[in-house]
């Protein structure tokens, strides 16, 4: 089978690819190519560009402008890529024959009171919910489209994980909020259970999984455990964000799949396993 990664510069791509099955080909898509990268703009490509796809190839869409301040902020320029170029790119692939693995987010559910599943209804929140949605809702029925959509992705290397580094190696006290809870998940997961759709794609009557963690919370939560596991001298501060910060993501988004389990052969992993497992490999750059 051959993989084709669009966006793989991003976090969670640069992560994949090692863990691609041996013999498999991949085939790398970016906005602005390195030498072992295909070119690919999702505002401006041409047939030219997806030359490569196939049909029954596996297309995993990483690509996208996921700053939830920015979709707000200049909602015209992150619309073409989100969704006009993400819907035109999707259409082409699936013209060819090709297997869409679409990356939308635990945004596109909204806030919540209880817990929510895949056959639930939702209510986006914000600019960026709002594309993702409307991508999902594009393709919905199609049985080769496929979305995950992701709660918070925890690794040693986020973005969060890498501030509370930061700070510890500059002496600095950390701002953490007691707020944003999510069912943070790991990783280590979300890689899984991309390799376990590409080999049962078509084994899948749903088209929509939760990537969720089995617990729901917020970066104080997610820095206790933290100072817990990686033994540092780890000094921070609780705060709360003024409202403006959640005009473009609700604070509390509660999920549960009723399938990831299943995929991965496994119960996703808690925060505290995750970090386990993270800080085991100490070499980690």
């Amino acid at each position: 089978m051959t993989w084709h990664i669009i966006g793989s510069s991003s976090y969670i791509a640069s992560r994949l690819m090692p863990v691609i099955p041996a013999g498999e080909t991949v085939i790398r898509y970016a906005r602005q190519p390195n030498a072992d990268e295909r070119k690919l703009d999702l505002t401006v490509f041409c047939e030219s560009d997806l030359e490569k796809i196939r049909s029954g190839d596996f297309v995993v869409l990483l690509a996208a402008i996921s700053s939830p301040d920015f979709c707000r902020d200049h909602e015209a320029e992150a619309y073409a890529i989100n969704v006009t170029g993400t819907e035109n790119f999707i259409r082409a692939c699936l013209s060819r024959g090709a297997r869409v693995l679409f990356f939308s987010s635990d945004v596109v559910v909204g806030a919540t009171e209880t817990v929510h599943d895949e056959t639930m209804p939702v209510s986006p929140v914000g600019n960026y919910g709002s594309m993702k949605r409307a991508v999902e809702r594009a393709f919905a029925g199609d049985p080769r489209f496929k979305v995950f959509r992701l709660s918070y992705v925890f690794s040693r290397q986020d973005k969060f994980l890498r501030y509370l580094a930061s700070c510890v190696e500059k002496g600095e006290t950390a701002d953490v909020f007691q707020a944003l809870y999510r069912n943070v998940v790991y990783l280590g997961d979300v890689l899984s259970a991309v390799i376990a759709l590409g080999k049962s794609f078509d084994c899948w009557e749903n088209s929509i999984f939760h990537l969720s963690g089995p617990e729901l919370l917020c970066r104080a939560d997610m820095a206790m455990c933290y100072q817990k596991i990686s033994m540092s001298e780890l000094s921070y501060t609780v705060s709360i964000p003024d409202a403006r910060f959640f005009e473009a993501r609700p604070n509390v988004i509660e999920t549960r799949s009723l399938y990831l389990q299943d995929l991965l052969g496994h119960p996703a992993t808690a925060l505290e396993k995750a970090m386990q497992i993270e800080f085991s490999n100490t070499k980690e750059s």
